[in-house]
């Protein structure tokens, strides 16, 4: 079984980023049902003298329908810090994303997360030990937590099918670490590591 067309020989790592955030699902008052919503990556920040609420603001994807999460609640701008307060005010998208990846929080608030995602992978090449030029081993990233099965995502980045890699997965053209028989199938987590053979 060759590989060669389909793999480079050395060392990488793939940092997988979703480019939007996790879903919602919650109660439409609106729709008056179910809906998933969107975070708008933008805070609401209300200070009555020296107490500061701030909420993280969601819209319904299909009526545009707002719901605002508490992140603060009755805290000063000394509590708060200065830096994060001023990101609140300035709807700093990475403060944003913190909070909207923070799945435990969002269970707390009373609403179920959409655990699934859209990606894209950024190659970034590895220094270091020189490795056999005939295979890659593929560093995964997942900065974010999200769910990306590892089949679909080699399949579209080496731009081959599914039942192919798990052809090359049978016949040890791929090996996955941590070990298990059906980790093609699963969702891809953070430190895990696939080395793909071209010649086997």
């Amino acid at each position: 079984m060759n590989t060669t067309q389909h793999v480079s020989g050395g060392k990488v790592r793939w940092r997988i980023m979703p480019t939007e955030t996790l879903r919602v699902l919650r109660h439409c008052s609106r729709c008056n049902t179910t809906r998933p919503f969107a975070c708008s990556d933008t805070f609401r920040v209300n200070a009555n003298q020296r107490k500061v609420d701030v909420w993280l603001i969601y819209r319904c994807v299909d009526c545009n329908c707002t719901w605002n999460w508490t992140i603060v609640s009755r805290s000063t701008p000394e509590e708060i810090g200065s830096v994060l307060y001023r990101q609140f005010q300035d709807n700093h998208r990475a403060t944003a994303w913190h909070y909207a990846f923070d799945l435990v929080r969002l269970q707390r608030a009373g609403v179920r997360v959409e655990p699934t995602a859209a990606v894209q992978v950024e190659r970034i090449p590895q220094t270091g030990l020189a490795l056999n030029g005939d295979e890659q081993t593929i560093l995964l990233e997942l900065p974010y937590p999200c769910e990306v099965r590892l089949d679909k995502l080699l399949a579209r980045e080496l731009g081959v099918s599914r039942s192919c890699l798990q052809r090359w997965f049978d016949h040890g053209v791929i090996l996955i670490w941590p070990a298990s028989k059906d980790a093609l199938r699963k969702p891809i987590k953070n430190g895990q590591v696939v080395t793909i053979f071209r010649h086997c």
